[in-house]
Protein backbone atom coordinates (compact mmCIF):
# COMPACT_ATOMS: atom_id res chain seq x y z
CA UNK A 1 0.00 0.00 0.00
CA UNK A 2 1.53 3.30 -0.77
CA UNK A 3 2.50 5.50 1.67
CA UNK A 4 2.79 2.77 4.22
CA UNK A 5 6.22 2.93 6.16
CA UNK A 6 8.35 0.34 4.38
CA UNK A 7 9.28 -2.90 6.00
CA UNK A 8 13.17 -3.85 7.46
CA UNK A 9 13.62 -6.01 4.26
CA UNK A 10 12.35 -3.41 1.74
CA UNK A 11 13.65 -0.13 3.46
CA UNK A 12 15.27 2.32 1.13
CA UNK A 13 18.95 2.65 1.56
CA UNK A 14 20.59 5.93 1.40
CA UNK A 15 22.70 7.50 -1.48
CA UNK A 16 25.81 8.78 -0.70
CA UNK A 17 26.62 12.01 -3.54
CA UNK A 18 30.05 13.14 -4.16
CA UNK A 19 29.64 16.22 -6.26
CA UNK A 20 32.47 17.80 -8.75
CA UNK A 21 32.47 21.01 -7.48
CA UNK A 22 31.77 22.69 -3.78
CA UNK A 23 29.61 25.15 -5.59
CA UNK A 24 27.13 23.08 -6.69
CA UNK A 25 27.33 20.65 -3.60
CA UNK A 26 26.15 24.04 -2.19
CA UNK A 27 23.39 24.97 -3.89
CA UNK A 28 21.85 21.51 -3.65
CA UNK A 29 22.48 21.63 -0.22
CA UNK A 30 21.12 24.96 -0.05
CA UNK A 31 17.92 24.18 -1.79
CA UNK A 32 16.77 20.54 0.53
CA UNK A 33 14.34 22.43 1.62
CA UNK A 34 12.11 22.05 -1.61
CA UNK A 35 12.36 18.33 -1.57
CA UNK A 36 10.35 18.53 2.02
CA UNK A 37 6.74 16.95 1.58
CA UNK A 38 4.17 17.20 3.71
CA UNK A 39 3.31 15.46 6.71
CA UNK A 40 -0.47 14.31 4.66
CA UNK A 41 2.14 13.26 1.53
CA UNK A 42 1.90 9.96 0.13
CA UNK A 43 5.27 10.83 -1.80
CA UNK A 44 8.33 9.06 -0.17
CA UNK A 45 10.54 11.71 1.80
CA UNK A 46 13.85 12.93 0.64
CA UNK A 47 16.33 14.09 3.32
CA UNK A 48 19.62 15.96 2.46
CA UNK A 49 22.33 15.53 4.87
CA UNK A 50 26.05 15.93 4.92
CA UNK A 51 28.43 13.38 5.04
CA UNK A 52 29.58 14.24 8.65
CA UNK A 53 33.16 12.72 10.22
CA UNK A 54 31.93 10.35 12.98
CA UNK A 55 33.05 12.68 15.84
CA UNK A 56 31.33 15.84 13.96
CA UNK A 57 28.02 13.23 13.60
CA UNK A 58 27.91 12.58 17.48
CA UNK A 59 28.76 16.37 18.24
CA UNK A 60 25.68 16.97 15.86
CA UNK A 61 23.50 13.84 17.69
CA UNK A 62 24.46 15.43 21.10
CA UNK A 63 23.38 18.84 20.12
CA UNK A 64 20.24 17.94 18.61
CA UNK A 65 19.47 16.08 21.83
CA UNK A 66 19.88 19.55 23.68
CA UNK A 67 17.86 21.14 21.23
CA UNK A 68 14.94 18.36 21.83
CA UNK A 69 15.49 18.73 25.45
CA UNK A 70 14.96 22.34 25.00
CA UNK A 71 18.50 23.58 26.85
CA UNK A 72 19.56 24.72 23.11
CA UNK A 73 17.39 26.58 20.84
CA UNK A 74 19.11 25.28 17.59
CA UNK A 75 21.73 22.93 15.96
CA UNK A 76 23.02 22.86 12.17
CA UNK A 77 25.30 21.61 10.51
CA UNK A 78 27.32 23.83 7.48
CA UNK A 79 30.74 22.96 5.55
CA UNK A 80 31.03 20.13 7.81
CA UNK A 81 31.21 21.99 10.69
CA UNK A 82 28.46 21.99 13.86
CA UNK A 83 27.11 25.13 15.40
CA UNK A 84 24.74 25.96 18.00
CA UNK A 85 22.43 28.63 19.07
CA UNK A 86 21.50 28.88 22.74
CA UNK A 87 18.48 31.15 22.63
CA UNK A 88 15.98 31.96 20.19
CA UNK A 89 16.96 35.63 20.11
CA UNK A 90 18.13 36.73 16.24
CA UNK A 91 20.50 38.67 16.89
CA UNK A 92 22.51 35.78 19.28
CA UNK A 93 25.16 34.47 17.58
CA UNK A 94 26.38 30.75 16.71
CA UNK A 95 28.95 29.06 17.59
CA UNK A 96 30.83 26.33 16.47
CA UNK A 97 31.32 23.25 18.46
CA UNK A 98 34.49 21.21 17.89
CA UNK A 99 34.42 19.16 21.25
CA UNK A 100 31.76 17.78 23.22
CA UNK A 101 32.53 19.98 26.47
CA UNK A 102 32.07 22.96 24.05
CA UNK A 103 28.09 22.03 24.68
CA UNK A 104 29.07 22.60 27.97
CA UNK A 105 29.46 26.31 27.40
CA UNK A 106 26.36 27.09 26.64
CA UNK A 107 24.80 28.23 29.22
CA UNK A 108 23.94 27.40 33.44
CA UNK A 109 21.87 24.09 32.39
CA UNK A 110 23.54 22.52 29.98
CA UNK A 111 26.19 19.71 30.60
CA UNK A 112 27.15 17.80 27.89
CA UNK A 113 28.22 14.94 30.64
CA UNK A 114 24.34 14.86 31.34
CA UNK A 115 24.60 13.13 28.08
CA UNK A 116 25.37 9.55 27.64
CA UNK A 117 26.94 8.84 24.15
CA UNK A 118 29.20 5.67 23.57
CA UNK A 119 32.27 6.61 20.99
CA UNK A 120 33.57 3.63 19.01
CA UNK A 121 36.45 3.20 17.33
CA UNK A 122 35.61 1.41 13.94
Amino acid sequence: MQGDSPKKGNSLRPVLIEFTTKIIRDRIYESRKMFKTSHESTEPKIFINENLTKVNANLYFCARKLVKNKKLAAAWTTNGYVYVKADQDPNARAKRITHLSDLECQGPYILASSIQVTLKDS
